[in-house]
């Protein structure tokens, strides 16, 4: 099976969403002091590039 690139990025967008937010069974979304530091150090010092 052949994915698309723009069908990759969104499931990848999702996968890094997903385990940003809910980070050793916490909730991130909800409880924002829990990922605020992961979220600035994994958006502008260790960017993923596809």
């Amino acid at each position: 099976m052949k994915l698309g690139k723009d069908m990759l990025e969104q499931i990848l967008g999702y996968v890094r969403s997903s385990e940003l937010f809910y980070r050793c069974c916490e909730d991130g979304f909800a409880n924002n002091e829990v990922v605020a530091d992961h979220v600035i150090v994994g958006v502008f010092v260790d960017p993923i590039t596809v």
